[in-house]
């Protein structure tokens, strides 16, 4: 009686078996595409809160040249100097149509003038509404920021920043001495969104900023549709001089729970169910082979472990690319914002540098004050030195980018087609993650990288799929050379841990060969090691899948070869070779 249901039992556990596994990959890759969508929409985030940044900052700084002025130079400006020099400052930048001086609090100069004399003498300390962000930017000695707000002038929204002016006393550090008054600009608000991007109607994505008056996420919304915030979406911080905004974005249709392979995905579970279980329940229902056909199952049974295994290991290595890409974005962004105001700050330098030319030409015997200032801070070796610090930031940034390009690359992890690549690229791009354990540390010297790359066309394959065989295998020799080095007689002193990295054309393959100098296998273990789960380290530092998934890679995925030589105490080297054009 227990024979004959035994198949019956064999099919619906192997069935069950399927499904189970389904639905784990199913889960994974909705989420997968989840997180997909989200790093796209904060891709897309980061390139506006760039912008908005940017152009804010832009015009803030250009008025930190009245400031140095008056703080340094002339604390009793007449109204035509304030005018003329607010002209100058704001004809290369749109979006302020006014400017203001505060001294002592009280309002003693307007740009323009016209139609606003009946604002002189306006006291904002006296207001309540006026006097608390203007008191805090006394208080901080800082820039603060308030609005949007309607001007009753012009009709338009705009910001309203405070920037406070301390004076300069001779031989002192920049604006240690007495508070002097404040200056005020109003900046375009429409015209931020716009350079931005805020505005444009052709956007994918739904934005909204809260945080009015610098008070970041427990400020109110003053743009976008407050809902946003409510609809779990992306958010980014906007950092002002005195606080923050909180930008935060969604898809124009929401997000999208699952992915459109759904309902294929489960379609094609379902079939291989049935198909697995009516396998078994055949192999299964015949007496006469029931020993073997039960190790066959065993044997079914094994592989669909390894499989779910190696699903789970593959999802990981995704997500350690989405995360690199994640990182890369959030570096890039902040580098980019750097490395685009380099240009502008260059400019304003230059503009300076004219102007003191200016009026060290017209006036030429300057005040023993100002003269003693000079004197002080070396000015004649400051106006050379400065364009030469700009120029080393400016290289700084174009290597971080760099960086950024090489981490970008070693996240196509996720990529799911094939296509024509770079393969020295991947490595370089795998070393670099690697870069830390290469590094000397407590326990062994620096491990030597030598390249002999030959030259390579670029290769039909699934890149991410290969960049992931080379971190396994380069991960592998890291750890043999650790281990030799742990060794207690490896104290050879002219010993040099190396991994050799070569590639050329052979016919029509590909051949990739990684070696090192570590300590080298028996032959017993070199013919075991692409077999699933076999390894030869202590318990918690190997799952015996690495070198199984990068044979899988290889061989399986891209029609390849990969061949093992070692000998003990000689060293191992993996040989791989690719077909020119993929045809798997």
């Amino acid at each position: 009686m227990k024979i004959r249901y035994l198949p019956y039992l064999a099919a619906f556990l192997t069935a069950t078996l399927v499904l189970a596994i389904a639905e784990l990959f199913i889960r994974l890759e909705n989420e997968h595409f989840q997180q997909e969508n989200r790093v796209a929409v904060l891709d897309q985030l980061s390139t506006v809160r760039a912008k908005l940044e940017g152009s804010l900052n832009q015009r803030l700084f250009v008025m930190q040249g009245l400031v140095a002025y008056i703080s340094v130079s002339n604390p009793n400006i007449s109204q035509a100097e304030f005018e003329n020099l607010t002209r100058v400052i704001l004809a290369k930048q749109p979006g302020i149509p006014s400017a203001a001086l505060f001294k002592n609090s009280i309002a003693t100069h307007l740009y323009p003038l016209a139609g606003q004399e009946g604002a002189l003498g306006f006291a904002p300390l006296k207001i309540p509404e006026e006097k608390k962000p203007f008191q805090r930017a006394i208080d901080t000695r800082n820039t603060v920021v308030s609005g949007p707000v309607k001007l009753i002038e012009q009709g338009n929204m705009a910001l309203i920043t405070r920037t406070p002016i301390f004076l300069t006393p001779v031989g002192q550090p920049p604006e240690s001495g007495r508070y002097w008054g404040m200056v005020s600009i109003g900046i375009d608000w429409n015209i931020l969104l716009k350079e931005a991007g805020l505005l444009d109607s052709s956007a994918k994505l739904k934005y909204a900023i809260r945080g009015k008056d610098g008070l970041g996420a427990a400020g109110e919304v003053f743009f976008g549709d407050a809902k946003v915030f409510q609809r779990s979406p992306v958010t980014l911080e906007v950092t002002l001089p005195n606080g923050s905004w909180q930008l935060a974005a969604i898809p124009k249709d929401g997000w999208i729970e699952k992915s459109p392979i759904f309902k294929w995905l489960w379609i094609a579970a379902s079939f291989s169910a049935i198909l697995a279980g009516g396998a078994i329940f055949v192999l299964v229902s015949t007496p006469a082979k029931l020993r073997e056909r039960a190790l066959q199952l065993e044997s079914l049974l094994e592989e669909l472990r390894r499989t779910q295994t190696m699903m789970i290991q593959a999802e990981k290595m995704s997500s350690l690319g989405q995360m690199v890409a994640g990182v890369a974005h959030e570096i890039n962004n902040p580098v980019n914002f750097i490395h685009g105001n380099i240009s502008y700050s260059s400019e304003y330098v230059a503009d300076l540098i004219r102007l003191l030319d200016l009026y060290q030409k017209y006036y030429p015997e300057p005040a023993k004050e100002i003269k003693l200032e000079a004197d002080n801070i070396d000015l004649e070796f400051l106006v050379k030195d400065l364009p030469k610090t700009i120029n080393s930031m400016k290289f700084g940034t174009e290597r971080i980018q760099q960086i950024v390009l090489s981490l970008r690359n070693f996240s196509r992890l996720d990529e799911s087609d094939r296509k024509k690549v770079n393969l020295h690229e991947g490595i370089d791009s795998t070393l670099l993650i690697l870069q830390n354990r290469l590094k000397a540390n407590s326990h062994h010297s620096e491990i030597r990288i030598v390249k002999e790359y030959g030259d390579l066309p670029a290769i039909e394959c699934y890149a991410g799929q290969l960049n992931q065989a080379f971190m396994n295998l380069i991960n592998n020799a890291i750890d043999t050379l650790e281990e030799k080095l742990s060794l207690p007689n490896s104290k050879d002193l002219y010993f040099i841990p190396t991994i050799q990295i070569a590639t050329k054309i052979e016919g029509k393959m590909v051949e990739i060969r990684i070696s090192d100098n570590g300590s080298g296998m028996k032959e017993e273990v070199r013919r075991k090691i692409f077999d699933p789960f076999y390894t030869t380290k202590q318990v918690g530092k190997g799952t015996g899948i690495g070198l199984s998934i990068t044979y899988q890679i290889i061989v399986e995925r891209h029609g390849g070869k990969i061949e093992c030589v070692s000998e003990p105490g000689k060293g191992t080297e993996f040989a791989i070779a690719i077909p020119l054009t993929n045809k798997n």
